[in-house]
């Protein structure tokens, strides 16, 4: 049984995470949400452990980043999953538009965005 409230895409690109005052560390994501992600890794980070996450993509010729802030909120033998805590008005932006595109139903994820309860 689905126990998540929100819509996740599946979304395969490279994406870069970091523990705070450490190195980047690239990893496959496997899906997207507006509250969070699920990266592949090997070495997943600790529960409870805060996280800088950068989501590369490209927009015509330009590279556009998105910069989040987020917290392990699970983790598994093949990855971890991220709650985003902290994202500015660009990368939101962004990250609607990812969802928008790849679930085919924008009217779906404003509803989502219009909950009392929601927050990134």
């Amino acid at each position: 049984m689905e126990k998540r409230k929100r819509t996740r895409v599946d979304f395969s690109i490279k994406v870069e995470i970091a523990r705070p005052g450490d190195e980047f560390k690239c990893m496959d994501l496997r899906d997207l949400s507006m509250r969070g992600l699920y990266a592949y890794t090997r070495s997943p980070f600790n529960i409870g452990e805060d996280c800088d996450i950068l989501i590369g993509l490209l927009d015509s010729n330009d590279e556009a980043v998105i910069g989040l802030k987020g917290v392990v909120v699970r983790r598994d033998d093949k990855g971890m999953g991220i709650q985003f805590t902290e994202i500015d008005a660009d990368g939101f932006q962004h990250l609607r538009n990812i969802m928008y595109y790849n679930t085919g139903d924008p009217e779906k994820i404003d509803k989502e965005l219009a909950l009392p309860s929601f927050k990134p």
